[in-house]
């Protein structure tokens, strides 16, 4: 055994601990072990082998931000000719030719092995722990009984199975409306899916969380290693933006403090894809920053704004911010840039901001008008200065107008009490040495500063601004260890710690609340249940019909169910029949429709009212009323929910065939003949 072997042989074993805890306990969630071995493979031989192998054709060193960059638009690119073909094979194509070329580059010795910077292996394994404890808040109900559905989870698992059905996808909540929504990560799961078969709702809950933010880690700590080369700080960033959170200690209760800064556990779970988002921010910046050192050579544009591009389709509205900060801070460095590199480098940034904006006309312009609009207040009233401002208010117009922008600082300074204090140390101190200061430290200080005042400044009706703040967080904490004090200051380094520590445990806290979800749903999931009175429990016999329902029903047909969203923030949305069965809803669910897809309200309100009827909701419906709504409405399946207000009384006639039952759920269709 050499002596680089047993250096490596305990930290592997040490990894491979981790992913035997992780997969055991994924398994009790109701995973398949093969299938999550396949799904882990493909993401190796459809990503990272491809983005390698194009490295080394492209001539350049694989530094991971690269490789990645490379390796996603390649997997992406395949993954929609999949859904455009209903098949997995240009999937295994790409495979067999990452295979093909890194055989044929190795033979000519001009394969780049990955230049990824090292995780500490103790740390690496303790969150693939914590991914398994956390794996039962994901946890299918036909492996635990009951389970209280993840709102958003669902919704993304949808957004999976909308691509099986066809390109571009079409939304299953709400029928007749094309899916606009950064779906990117959605366009992931739904390739693991074609081409080794797991589940949609498998891979965006099982697998790629833990493997997009070991990347999103990865590329953090390779900008590190870019913004500063040989020191100790360099390691730091992937940590500070995973684990520092805002002030107090509820979030062990609760999952984050009452200031809005769910960062960590959103990074974690993947939720709406901020652990994408935040790879892909990361890696544009090192990207960027690599270019911004010769912005002569043209073989360094593309690779940006291929990652650009893929932010920009993977959470929009951080790619709009990063595309602003990008142009203050190219603005800021052109005086001292000769007249060539000015053109070249304000020409880039105008680049990707005309990516943004052709994103933004095809994905997101339909319902970002309707949904999101600008208020000096809304957000802070919806947090915890919210009894300070109402009660100001109430004494004087004047002061309570005065009050916000403080407690927009004060919030800032909750959700970030080590790093927003450094992030404004620094931003002072940068002022006055523009000269000095880089593109990567500007980016950050425009990006942090804009993240923030979206935050505040813009409302949105499920509080999607957070979004904004989370980008703004990342940038935040990266600068505010730029700006770390030097030892010759021993009180401002003691202050310095003492507000990391309180951050620190709040992260800490928010992953011990996943964890302790997760294991109680494992442990007792009526319990878990019981905790959450206001959300509707997800059922095994729901499970059971919704999984029979995706075999048995043709996928351009329409199902409606009385598991319908109402209007109630808290029940769940209503997305898990159709993000179960991967089948389209006349109306299962509306918010999100309205939100992010531009449906009148008009609109939403009829099909509401039809669908209230047909399950009698209001008033008994006869059998020929209920025959002639689904005529009327292109519905041939239905799914009525015993336990959930509304009757079957009128699918009692012969129009409608009894297809599935079991003790909560029937499954009728239209007889057409």
């Amino acid at each position: 055994m050499t002596d680089t072997v047993k250096k490596e042989l305990p930290g592997a074993c040490c990894l491979a601990a981790g992913g035997v805890v992780y997969a055991f306990f994924a398994v009790r969630c109701g995973a398949s072990l093969l299938s999550l071995v396949a799904a882990f493979g493909a993401l190796w031989l459809c990503v990272l082998l491809p983005g390698q192998v194009l490295a080394g054709i492209l001539r350049r060193d694989a530094g991971v931000s690269l490789t990645l960059t490379l390796g996603f638009s390649a997997y992406s690119l395949c993954c929609v000719l999949s859904s455009v073909c209903g098949s997995g094979v240009p999937l295994a194509v790409l495979a067999a030719a990452g295979i093909a070329g890194a055989l044929w580059l190795k033979k000519r010795g001009s394969l780049p092995p990955i230049a990824s910077p090292r995780l500490p292996a103790p740390a690496v394994t303790a969150l693939l722990v914590l991914f398994g404890l956390a794996a039962g808040r994901a946890a299918h109900p036909l492996a635990v009984g009951v389970t209280v559905p993840q709102q958003d989870l669902y919704w993304n698992a949808g957004n999976a199975a909308s691509f099986a059905l066809g390109f571009p996808p079409r939304d299953l909540r709400f029928s007749g409306y094309t899916l606009t929504y950064h779906y990117l990560t959605e366009l992931w799961g739904y390739g693991l899916h074609a081409l080794c078969g797991i589940s949609c709702y498998d891979a965006v809950a099982f697998v790629l969380p833990p493997a997009l933010l070991a990347a999103a880690l990865l590329v953090l700590a390779e900008l590190g290693q870019a913004l500063w080369p040989g020191q100790r700080r360099a390691v730091l960033p992937p940590w500070a933006v995973l684990l520092l959170g805002g002030a107090g200690g509820t979030a062990l209760l609760r999952g984050a403090s009452p200031f809005w800064n769910l960062f960590t556990i959103h990074l974690l779970t993947n939720i709406n894809a901020v652990a994408t988002a935040t790879l892909l921010l990361a890696a544009f910046l090192v990207l960027v920053l690599s270019l911004s050192r010769d912005w002569g050579n043209a073989r360094l544009w593309p690779a940006p704004l291929i990652c650009f591009a893929l932010l920009c389709a993977g959470k929009g509205p951080v790619a709009g911010l990063a595309a602003l900060a990008l142009l203050c801070a190219v603005v800021v460095t052109l005086p001292r840039l000769s007249p060539g590199d000015r053109v070249r480098a304000l020409a880039f940034a105008l680049t990707v901001l005309a990516v943004f904006g052709i994103f933004y006309r095809i994905l997101f312009c339909a319902g970002a008008g309707a949904s999101v609009t600008f208020s000096t207040h809304a957000t802070l009233e919806k947090g915890a200065f919210s009894s300070l401002l109402a009660a100001l208010r109430a004494r004087s117009g004047l002061l309570y107008t005065a009050a916000l922008p403080v407690c927009m600082v004060l919030q800032s300074f909750c959700m970030a009490p080590f790093a927003f204090p450094l992030f404004c140390l620094g931003g002072v101190r940068a002022l006055r040495r523009l000269r000095d200061q880089n593109l990567a430290q500007l980016f950050c200080y425009a990006l942090g500063c804009g993240g923030l005042l979206a935050f505040f400044l813009f409302d949105h009706p499920s509080m999607s601004q957070c979004y904004f703040a989370f980008a703004g967080l990342l940038a935040v904490d990266v600068n505010a260890l730029d700006a770390l004090p030097a030892r010759k200051k021993p009180l401002l380094r003691a202050g310095a710690g003492a507000l990391a520590v309180l951050s620190l445990f709040t992260g800490l806290c928010s992953c011990g609340y996943l964890a302790r979800e997760g294991v109680q749903v494992l442990c007792s999931p009526e319990t878990a249940v019981a905790e959450h009175p206001n959300y509707t429990p997800l059922t095994a016999d729901e499970e059971a019909a919704l999984l029979w329902l995706g075999d048995a029903m043709p996928e351009d047909a329409l199902f409606a169910t009385n598991r319908m969203h109402t209007g109630a923030a808290e029940e769940g949305l209503s997305n898990v029949y159709s993000g179960i069965s991967g089948r389209r809803a006349y109306l299962e669910s509306f918010k999100y429709a309205m939100t992010n897809l531009g449906v009148p309200a008009e609109e939403i309100g009829l099909r509401y009212g039809l669908m209230s009827e047909l399950f009698s909701l209001d008033r008994a419906v006869s059998p020929e009323r209920a025959a002639g709504i689904c005529r009327e409405t292109g519905v041939t399946w239905l799914v009525y929910n015993r336990i959930l207000p509304g009757s079957d009384a009128g699918f009692a006639d012969g129009a409608f065939e009894k297809r599935f039952e079991n003790d909560t759920v029937v499954i009728y269709q239209l007889n057409l003949n």
